[in-house]
């Protein structure tokens, strides 16, 4: 059992263990019938309680709109023995009807709130997509004089990276580096790197 890895025995266990220590299943016959007397021995349990027959139905608690009683009795074809039926709701759904608007003016308004709802979506889905523009981004920025400044102090920075870049020899672009901003690849020191071919 434990080279197995199982929990409990199983009866190949039992035998094994037998064969293994040299015993036979004739010393484990008078075990079979223990001299413990058989009122001792065998298991007393209590009797289950009985159950109820009668299902006791409350009409006064359902009133006679969700009793199934009636229903029951309009079918014929079914026998007097089987239970009543049960409660309308658990069976039958009562329809609801909205009321409709018919008076012009209101009808006009709601047309006009739902247009103005739909207009205002339209306009913050808009709205939204104008920020992930970079210029609409820049126009957002210069309306305040602090985030003006912080973007002029930019600006001018990326200038003087451009004009050093040119002076150093760099080729120049002709991409504007205060729209376009710098491109940056961040993992060119982790790509795969030319290796000189030695020859043999």
């Amino acid at each position: 059992m434990l080279s197995s890895r199982r929990a409990q025995p199983i009866p190949l266990d039992y035998e094994y263990a037998l064969r293994r220590h040299g015993l036979t299943d004739r010393l484990l016959r008078p075990h079979l019938k223990p001299p413990v007397p058989r009122s001792k021995s065998q298991l007393i349990f209590e009797l289950p309680e009985a159950e109820e027959q009668h299902v006791r139905v409350l009409p006064e608690l359902l009133g006679k709109e969700l009793s199934g009683a009636s229903d029951k009795l309009k079918k014929p074809f079914i026998p007097k023995k089987f239970p009543a039926f049960p409660s309308k709701h658990t069976y039958k759904a009562t329809e609801v009807m909205p009321e409709r608007e018919s008076d012009p003016r209101k009808i006009r308004e709601k047309a006009t709130e739902a247009a103005r709802h739909g207009e205002e979506a339209l306009r913050r889905l808009v709205s939204v997509g104008k920020v992930g523009d970079q210029k609409g981004v820049r126009k957002a920025l210069i309306k305040s004089p602090t985030k003006r400044l912080k973007h002029e102090l930019w600006d001018k920075a990326m200038e003087d990276l451009r004009a050093s870049s040119t002076q150093n020899g760099a080729p120049k672009t002709d991409q504007d580096g205060a729209e376009k901003g710098i491109l940056i690849d961040a993992g060119r020191k982790y790509g795969r790197q030319p290796t000189s071919r030695v020859g043999t």
